[in-house]
């Protein structure tokens, strides 16, 4: 990680992830607004969601996904041996009234490259998903990621 801080997140929308957080201890650039995580603290607040069922989901936030973006994702979507995921769809909405929706734009939709820390967690978490509801034939690949 060369880089000085890890951005949480592209948008607001991740108020769940930062939730979570002990907002005592982010620094604050100015009133109200955190500035990005540094590499130290990200790994603490990936060490205190250890094991958490959504844990691969803290982590493709601090991959810079969105959370609508995180929702809308399907295994098919992910190319863990490229160390990719792909963005096709979102939720739009909340609660009963959540749909799942393509991108805004044809620019919203990318290929972003994964951080090995982040392909890890998709992994455990796949496999942990694998091992509560075995999948049948008719659904291999477009299982949600959820």
């Amino acid at each position: 990680m060369g880089t000085p801080g890890i951005p949480l997140a592209r948008s607001a929308g991740t108020a769940s992830v930062q939730a979570r957080l002990d907002s005592s201890r982010v620094r604050k650039t100015a009133p109200g607004r955190p500035c990005a995580l540094t590499p130290e603290r990200a790994r603490e607040i990936l060490a205190a969601v250890a094991g958490d069922r959504y844990e691969a989901a803290y982590a493709l936030a601090f991959a810079g996904l969105r959370e609508s973006e995180i929702l809308g994702l399907a295994r098919s979507d992910l190319g863990l041996e490229r160390k990719t995921v792909t963005i096709r769809h979102q939720i739009y909405g909340s609660g009963v009234k959540a749909i799942l929706v393509e991108t805004k734009t044809a620019s919203s939709s990318a290929t972003i490259p994964l951080p090995v820390f982040v392909v890890e967690r998709l992994r455990d978490h796949l496999a942990r998903l694998d091992a509560e509801r075995p999948r049948s034939n008719l659904t291999r690949g477009a299982h949600p990621v959820r």
